[in-house]
């Protein structure tokens, strides 16, 4: 099944699970939901979400991914973020709506989103992250990422964008678990 602006599915074609949905009641449906999961070899107790986010340098958001450019901490508990992506320029004030050591949250209400043929709509944009233990007594960092749709955008631009933004997705999560893997102590060999 493929992504569309206005469905609520995953990067596997189902519905979003209940125990994904957005923090907070009386939020309107996202136009977009992609998912994404890297494993990391740390028991989810050893792994502090809002404690790395709280750490996270330009240096590492821009080491994560290729789309990233640059981050900054406005010291009220949100991040700012710059990327590029397929010669569209995001610029994103992210406010936390929710941080614990398992799961942070964070949205921007209206990113500016500057592509290169002229100005498009604002559009909020929602990362949601959370450690989840995996089979082996290790964890997996497990993406949720929210994006309203785009009035202006044609379809065409709307299947291409869910592509390259699905990918973007991928990489990202791979980006903050290995940055995770770095920064916090491996499990020590199993006998």
């Amino acid at each position: 099944m493929s992504h569309r602006f206005g469905d609520k599915t995953t990067n596997g074609g189902g519905p979003t699970p209940v125990s994904e949905a957005p923090v907070g009641g009386d939020r309107s449906p996202p136009g977009l939901t992609l998912v994404a999961a890297s494993d990391i070899p740390l028991a989810p107790d050893e792994v502090h979400l809002a404690e790395w986010l709280s750490t996270l340098t330009s240096d590492d958001f821009r080491t994560a991914c290729r789309s990233h450019v640059a981050l900054a901490h406005d010291f009220a508990g949100g991040i700012v973020t710059v990327e590029q992506l397929a010669g569209t320029l995001i610029v994103a004030h992210r406010r936390e709506e929710l941080s614990r050591p398992e799961r942070i949250r964070l949205a921007a209400g209206a990113a500016d989103v500057f592509p290169p043929s002229g100005n498009c709509d604002p559009l909020r944009l929602v990362w949601d992250l959370t450690v989840r233990p995996n089979r082996d007594g290790g964890s997996y960092l497990h993406a949720l990422s929210e994006i309203d749709p785009i009035a202006s955008m044609t379809r065409r631009l709307e299947a291409a964008l869910v592509v390259a933004l699905q990918a973007d997705l991928d990489e990202k999560v791979r980006g903050f678990a290995a940055d995770l893997r770095r920064k916090y102590r491996p499990l020590s060999p199993r006998p």
